[in-house]
Order: C-alpha cells, then sequence, then structure tokens
C-alpha cells in the first residue's frame, strides 16, 4: 500500500563549537551524563516544548501530525512528565493524541519490564541493536517475537527502531510489530 508520513521523533543532539570546530557528542555520551545529574529534566521540558511547536505546524500542512517525545525512567520517576505534557498540549491547543509518550531502547539500561508496568506508556520503542540482532540471529528473533505478544497483552504498541532494509520490513510485519521507525538516506 502506499506509504505516508504520519509523525515524526523529537531527537535530543549536542554539539560542541569550539574556534572552528564542531564537535558532534554521542547521545550515548551526554543522555547518560544528563540523566545522573538530573538535567534530563530541565532539557526534556525544552525539548517537549520544541517539539509541541513544530507538531502544531506541521498539522497546518497535515492534520493528523503526531510527535513522538523520548523519555527516560529518570524524566518519569523524578520529573513531572504527564503535566508537563498536558501543559505544551494546551499551550499550542494540540490534540492530546497529536504527542506520544515513549520509552526509549527498550530492552537495554533503565528501560526494562517494571518501567512497562510503572509507566504505562503508549508504546515502547525496541532498541535498535536489539532489533539488528533479531534479524539475523535465530535466537534473538524468537526472544523478539515473543516480547511483542507479551507488550501487546497489557494494551501497550511496539515500535521497532532501525527497521532500514526492505527484507527486515517484512519479518517486522510478520512479527505483528506497530510501528516501524528507520533512517532513509534523503
Amino acid at each position: 500500500g502506499l506509504e505516508q508520513v504520519i509523525g515524526a521523533e523529537a531527537l535530543m543532539r549536542f554539539s560542541m563549537i569550539s574556534g572552528e570546530d564542531t564537535e558532534v557528542i554521542s547521545p550515548m555520551e551526554f543522555i547518560p551524563l544528563l540523566e545522573e545529574t538530573g538535567l534530563i529534566i530541565p532539557a526534556g521540558r525544552y525539548i517537549l516544548d520544541e517539539a509541541a511547536k513544530l507538531c502544531c505546524e506541521i498539522q497546518q500542512y497535515i492534520p493528523d501530525f503526531r510527535m513522538n517525545i523520548n523519555v527516560s525512567y529518570v524524566q518519569i520517576m523524578h520529573g513531572n512528565v504527564e503535566r508537563d505534557i498536558l501543559d505544551v498540549i494546551k499551550r499550542y491547543a494540540l490534540k492530546p493524541d497529536s504527542m506520544y509518550i515513549v520509552i526509549d531502547d527498550f530492552g537495554t539500561g533503565y528501560s526494562n519490564f517494571h518501567c512497562i508496568r510503572d509507566m504505562n506508556p503508549s508504546y515502547v520503542k525496541m532498541d535498535k541493536d536489539f532489533t539488528a540482532k533479531a534479524m539475523d540471529n535465530e535466537r534473538d528473533y524468537e526472544l523478539y517475537k515473543n516480547i511483542i505478544p507479551m507488550v501487546h497483552s497489557i494494551n501497550v504498541r511496539i515500535c521497532a527502531e532501525g527497521i532500514e532494509k526492505k527484507e527486515w520490513r517484512q519479518k517486522m510485519n510478520e512479527m505483528q510489530g506497530d510501528y516501524l521507525q528507520g533512517y532513509n538516506q534523503p
């Protein structure tokens, strides 16, 4: 069928400019640092506001456009993510289902099963390295395949990250993942 863009994801990126040089710092480095220091909370609010503003602009062209916001366990435990989201939805007069909260990199780090139970997210994103392993290793594939109905059973949907090959998309459709995310070279 026809594929169409239904939304985008707000990503945090960080670069340092010194003299002529711009050094891009990997999220793998700066996100844990933000989490450990608690700075993820104000930084997260800033990203949320920017994402809502952009979503509002894009909805003039694509009325059902949605924006995904990744949240970390730290923001949920120590911030007030739900209130922050309601605030931006009001501020930009968005429909409530325009903003989606996503627990990032499911299967790694903090974001494991107890998170899903405690937080009741709209959906979880399967970590892209986990996805890649599942695509060429029988055991990982079985594990991945079985996580999907388990997560579905508590009414949480699944977004698979890193689907960048046609045959992977086919496999994910067979496994009944709800959303696929990948990077297309423009």
